[in-house]
């Protein structure tokens, strides 16, 4: 892969899940291999798309419609407690799922840009809908990891995940907790940049607590 010096945006950012009441649609990027034959470039819209690539579409997508649960326990360098973090994606769509669309896509400068529609089940839906209330607080999280990594985009985004969590109880000025767990989904597709080698991510979201335990004090 060649290391790109300039900050360049990989991901194009679809509309907020509650703009469309029938599809997600956007366009993903993903930087392609220095060996990627560019004499290809002109006048070609049907690239084959890396698996890993495929990947990170259905796990942004799926975040979109189902979500995560997950757990989080705070460090707590006084208690000599280290930071876990466990993420679970509710549901997976399927790479074969029929009302997963891949339209046209195109390379340009090492990066393929990629024309994707989803059309929403009634069911899914209505997952949606439910997430579309006051109730449920919003937060915005930020998380980067190597190009070079397996997965590192994906590690990135668990990570910007973890961050909004952490930004939405933090802004509640309480104590820290021995855990915290719930659901988190995500509002849009996540802005992802590359620089200096790095994938950088920003995602917004929406949490949904579960249970907040605290410390007990004797």
């Amino acid at each position: 892969m060649r290391i790109l010096s300039l900050l360049t945006v990989l991901i194009i950012t679809i509309p907020s899940v509650f703009s469309n009441n029938n599809y997600i649609s956007g366009v993903f990027i993903n930087p392609v291999s220095r060996y990627f034959d560019m004499d290809m470039e002109a006048n070609n819209n049907d690239y084959p798309v890396e698996e890993v690539f495929v990947n990170d579409i259905i796990q942004v997508i799926s975040g979109m419609i189902y979500g995560w649960d997950f757990t989080y326990n705070p460090s707590d360098i006084k208690r000599e407690i280290s930071e876990e973090f466990t993420l679970r994606q509710i549901a997976v769509i399927k790479k074969s799922d029929p009302n997963m669309k891949f339209k046209d896509n195109w390379v340009k400068d090492y990066i393929m840009y990629q024309n994707i529609v989803y059309y929403l089940a009634d069911f899914q839906k209505s997952r949606i809908k439910s997430w579309n209330t006051s109730l449920i607080p919003d937060s915005y999280g930020e998380g980067e990891e190597s190009i070079y990594v397996d997965e590192g985009k994906s590690k990135a985004l668990e990570t910007a995940l973890k961050d909004s969590i952490k930004r939405e109880f933090q802004s509640r000025g309480k104590d820290k907790p021995k855990e915290i767990s719930g659901q988190i989904l995500l509002k849009e597709n996540p802005r992802v940049f590359i620089d200096s080698g790095v994938f950088k991510v920003q995602v917004k979201v929406l949490i949904l607590y579960k249970n907040i335990e605290e410390f007990k004090f004797h």
